[in-house]
């Protein structure tokens, strides 16, 4: 079974240029795991995307990141880390990056052998 959070509103300070780690920045963030079938009706029988959506966000903030590409990254590793998921992918996407395209993303996906 896969949960998936689609455009989690995250402000962090990202990016290589001086003016783009002024102030913090709009990124949206997409995770995507895989948990076990929950035997029950019950919020212990999986994973509280809740808590996901906040360990995303605090990552990412943290980070101070320079790259998309390390944030999508380290959020998914941390992901994985926490909740002890070994499938999950993580895309953020910073809207104000290009005048020309709505946005730009990066995505990583960490599959980890063995602990299925």
């Amino acid at each position: 079974m896969m949960i998936r959070i689609e455009a989690l509103e995250v402000f962090a300070i990202i990016g290589v240029h001086e003016a783009e780690r002024e102030r913090p920045q709009s990124l949206l963030v997409d995770i995507e795991f895989r948990v076990p079938t929950p035997a029950t009706d019950d919020l212990d029988a999986t994973v509280d995307y809740s808590e996901a959506q906040a360990i995303a966000a605090r990552c990412i903030q943290a980070g101070e990141f320079r790259l998309i590409e390390t944030a999508a990254q380290a959020t998914a590793r941390r992901l994985a880390q926490t909740l002890g998921v070994d499938d999950v992918a993580v895309k953020v996407a910073k809207p104000a990056a290009s005048r020309t395209a709505r946005s730009v993303s990066a995505s990583y996906r960490l599959e980890l052998p063995g602990r299925r």
